[in-house]
């Protein structure tokens, strides 16, 4: 079974490259790598650099696509030609060889649609947990199909040692055949600026569609989260403006909200990372474009969100 790793990047070049040849290190399997590079320049000092992973027959490299972490993803999609999408970010590190062999073993289960593999972090003892640990095959348990689609996707671990079928997709670290990708209409475009939620939405969407979702420790990799580039809400050069950083968090909430978690989700995943984001509290009058993109962005958000799919 063939995969095709995506990873569309921007304001991150050194990083990626160093993603790019930790994937290039995997054993025993056949691959494909696209880069959906959404940077208008690439700096002179690592062109050499770019250059030499190129020289690899197995990187695809797509260059001038405008900046749009979603749209990215599905025009990666559309190229691959893998039976398996591994999405992955552009700031990770891969230092165990059988990643992807740990994301193609679930899906000799037929039944398997979707994989979501382990994101663990510098300086924790989950890390140096996972460095020694020796996996096995990995059972996938039922703790979590009592659950609402949407519990789930906002309250799983990332990190946990127990394989799962779950509900759960977050495109750090995870994949999915490529026949239900396009079966359920790929990830939404209506998930613009720093969007967060197109892959919260579509694991429900998976799952909703009658799809098995699973959770395996073993294809793990380590989140570097860069302060910038990227989506990062953090990065001061993170150009989005406050409306487009509030659709997507806004348009998640409206088509997913369901009772007994519309608090918990509207503080967290839309409040926090709009209005109440520490940037837009400090300094405080900050606060005025960010309610005005806020208000701006409700009225769109709830049109987006009356559609059923993408």
């Amino acid at each position: 079974m063939e995969l095709s790793v995506l990873i569309p990047s921007f304001r991150r070049p050194e990083p990626l490259l160093a993603t790019i040849r930790d994937i290039l290190k995997q054993e025993d399997v056949e691959f494909e790598v696209i880069v959906v590079d959404q940077n208008t320049t690439w700096p002179s000092e690592l062109e050499a650099a770019r250059l030499e992973v190129l020289r690899d027959e197995r990187v695809q490299w797509i260059t001038g696509y405008p900046p749009g972490v979603v749209a990215a993803r599905n025009h990666a999609a559309q190229k691959a030609i893998g039976e398996v999408l591994l999405f992955i970010d552009d700031d990770v590190r891969i230092e165990y060889r059988g990643f992807i062999k740990g994301h193609l073993e679930p899906y000799l289960d037929p039944r398997v649609a979707a994989v979501t593999g382990a994101e663990l972090y510098l300086g924790t003892p989950q890390l140096e947990q996972f460095r020694v640990a020796e996996f096995g095959v990995i059972q996938f348990g039922e703790a979590w199909v009592d659950r609402s689609p949407l519990a789930q996707v906002i309250g799983f671990s990332r990190s946990s040692w127990r394989g799962e079928v779950v509900c759960s997709f977050f495109t750090c670290n995870a994949s999915i055949r490529r026949s239900v990708f396009m079966k359920v209409g790929g990830f939404d475009e209506g998930f613009e600026g720093n969007a967060y939620g197109d892959d919260y939405d579509l694991a429900i969407r998976m799952v909703e569609a009658g799809h098995r979702v699973v959770y395996s420790p073993k294809p793990w990799l380590i989140h570097l989260q860069l302060p910038m580039g990227g989506l990062r809400l953090s990065d001061a050069d993170n150009g989005t403006s406050e409306f487009a950083r509030a659709v997507s968090p806004l348009l998640f909430f409206f088509r997913h909200a369901r009772k007994g978690l519309v608090w918990d989700l509207f503080y967290r995943h839309v409040l926090r990372k709009t209005v109440l984001r520490r940037g837009n509290l400090i300094p405080p009058w900050n606060q005025i474009p960010a309610w005005i993109g806020f208000l701006r962005a409700i009225p769109v958000a709830m049109r987006r969100a009356k559609r059923t799919s993408p």
